[in-house]
């Protein structure tokens, strides 16, 4: 018998209380063990061995929502049956795929075959070959399509012999293609067809210099010869206007190759003058001071070129000074009114000890005691 009887709403003691429990229109109690315990049973309390219960310290549920239940297990059943359903459609979506991608293979595959059978079938079937042309001094080129009238044809299908071919001799040479069983000779021509390289230079003269297409080259890169001209065909030409004159030079090559440069050539006095002079006390008995000098040129490289001789007279009497300029009127001779002075210009003839140099030219003139200046 139980001792006590509580309904749902009374249902609450402590841990340690000891009651009898009866079921109810809102809660069917029953006794198990824990391993057998099924969803929706919940323990509240362990029974005696007299059949008294030790209630846990715990509010009983309330009364079950067995429609909710069921609602909640339709409910996960029918997502169940979905998620089967998804896989199966993702299953199938995974097989039409692997179908399509299997059909585009195929057709892939036929597209090439066919493509593969008219490149290195049809169109090689019957090739022929080309005229070859190759600069000279460079290697000919090894790639077939260079030397048959085919479309990107397969370059291992054929092979080719250069035979003598040589790269550094102008002529034609003879080649050999050979493609399924068949060889057929065509024809390298070796030529010259690119101008000289050249670099060029401005050269500067002396009025009256004579040049050349040549001095304006610095230098100049073909295979075969160079050969320079003016533009007017002429070879050499005379510096005659001062300051910066242009000029177009016309290279060529052994195989007419060309190239036209324009130069400049610059007209101006780069000679070295020096003046040596020495003078002597007045002479009263001839009545005038004589003074010699040496007008010495030489080049920018102080090689020796020419020398003129001055003859000065400074007169002490004026009148014997214009006598003197009344019976010598010659180019040969200047004078000089202020100063009662007359100087005589000739051609030296003196051989400075039969030097050549300008160390040697002026140390002989020192020596003699005449004074060097530098002119210009």
């Amino acid at each position: 018998m139980f001792k006590k009887k509580k309904t749902k709403k009374e249902l609450t003691t402590l841990a340690s209380e000891v009651v009898n429990l009866e079921a109810t229109n809102d809660l069917n109690i029953k006794t198990t063990d824990d391993k057998y315990k099924t969803d929706g049973t919940m323990v509240i309390g362990t029974r005696n061995q007299d059949n008294t219960y030790n209630v846990n310290n715990a509010i009983l549920p309330g009364k079950i929502d067995i429609e909710a239940r069921i609602k909640a297990k339709k409910e996960m059943l029918n997502n169940k049956k979905k998620k089967a359903k998804a896989i199966d459609e993702s299953k199938e979506a995974k097989r039409v795929q692997s179908i399509v991608a299997l059909i585009v293979l195929a057709l892939f595959g036929g597209v090439y075959g066919v493509y593969y059978y008219y490149k290195n079938v049809v169109n090689n079937k019957d090739f022929s070959v080309k005229i070859v042309h190759v600069e000279y001094g460079e290697p000919a080129s090894l790639r077939i399509a260079d030397y048959v009238n085919v479309k990107d044809p397969d370059e291992k299908l054929y092979t080719l012999d250069l035979g003598e071919f040589v790269p550094d001799l102008i002529g034609e040479y003879t080649f050999k293609i050979s493609h399924n069983g068949r060889t057929k000779v065509g024809k390298i021509e070796v030529s010259d067809t690119k101008a000289p390289v050249i670099e060029t230079q401005a050269i500067t003269l002396n009025p009256g210099d004579t040049y050349t297409p040549e001095m304006f080259i610095k230098t100049c890169t073909d295979l075969s010869s160079c050969f320079a001209t003016f533009e007017d065909g002429s070879t050499i030409k005379t510096a005659t206007e001062m300051g910066d004159n242009t000029e177009y030079i016309v290279v060529k090559d052994s195989y007419g190759n060309s190239d036209t440069k324009q130069v400049t050539v610059t007209v101006r006095n780069t000679n070295i003058v020096y003046t040596c002079s020495k003078s002597t006390p007045f002479n009263y008995n001839l009545g005038y001071k004589e003074t010699l000098a040496y007008e010495l040129t030489f080049d920018k490289n102080y090689n020796y070129l020419t020398s003129k001789k001055l003859t000065t007279y400074e007169y002490v009497d004026n009148n014997n000074y214009l006598n003197y300029k009344n019976s010598h009127q010659t180019n040969a001779y200047s004078y000089d009114d202020s100063l009662s002075k007359v100087t005589f210009r000739e051609d030296n003839k003196d051989s400075f000890g039969n030097s050549n140099t300008y160390v040697g030219i002026t140390g002989y003139l020192k020596n003699a005691n005449y004074i060097c200046i530098l002119k210009n």
